[in-house]
């Protein structure tokens, strides 16, 4: 199987490319740092091959998939997250994570959705974020929320065609990311762990693979309540945190 991952120099993207490679896949990882790319194609030589280019230029998006023929699988995993008190909000906070969360979108499906076959498999990875409005997330969040809509439009559209989509909404993952922030992240999970879940997600054909369980679980029953309990409970643990 021909796997394509972006995001992958670093994190969940690294453990999930060395982990298809390592089962016989053949792997294209995708990441800016160079340097990055460099040493995770040396522990999988066989199996891993490797694009550098900067994910929110269209050109270099059109110029790194030129020569890529059928792919079989599809991650996208490339992230980012910036807090900021919307007071805080200069010109550019909300672009800046938009263009990397879910903005590249915009020129990289045309690029990628015509290499897929029937039987290939696109994957967004999300978060658990969108279930609720928490304090100082507010771009990270709505572009996840808005990557959630996107996954779920896509899959009634590309059925016909033989195309599955997943997402993937996580909860914390012990990421250089996450390791940033400096409030509790409960039931954080390691990248070997998330790894195993999402890969095993995609292989049972599981359309939205949401973990941890008890995280997902208490954030999808707070989504049900009233705005108004939502805010005032995210007001709380702001408060606490």
């Amino acid at each position: 199987m021909k796997v394509l991952i972006t995001g992958a120099t670093s994190g969940l993207g690294k453990q999930l490319a060395l982990d298809y490679a390592r089962t016989s896949h053949d792997v294209i990882a995708c990441g800016r740092n160079a340097g990055a790319l460099e040493a995770l194609e040396c522990q999988c030589p066989d199996n891993i091959s490797t694009l550098q280019f900067d994910i929110t230029s269209a050109e270099a998006c059109k110029t790194a998939l030129s020569n890529i023929n059928a792919i079989d699988l599809v991650i996208l995993n490339a992230g980012t997250c910036i807090y900021a008190a919307p007071l805080a909000f200069k010109e550019g906070h909300l672009k800046s994570v938009w263009d990397v969360n879910i903005g590249y979108l915009d020129y990289f499906l045309p690029l990628i959705l015509p290499k897929l076959t029937r039987s290939s498999k696109l994957v967004f990875l999300s978060s658990l974020a969108h279930y609720m409005p928490f304090s100082l997330a507010a771009a990270y969040g709505s572009s996840k929320a808005a990557l959630n809509y996107l996954a779920k439009s896509l899959s009634v559209d590309l059925a016909e065609h033989g195309i599955a989509v997943h997402l993937v909404s996580p909860g914390f993952i012990d990421t250089p990311l996450t390791r940033k922030n400096t409030f509790s992240m409960p039931w954080l999970q390691s990248p070997v762990k998330a790894s195993k879940i999402i890969r095993r997600g995609i292989e049972k054909n599981t359309q939205h693979i949401r973990f941890p369980f008890r995280l997902w679980f208490i954030l999808a029953l707070v989504s049900m309540f009233p705005m108004q309990w939502q805010v005032g409970l995210a007001k709380k643990l702001k408060e606490t945190s």
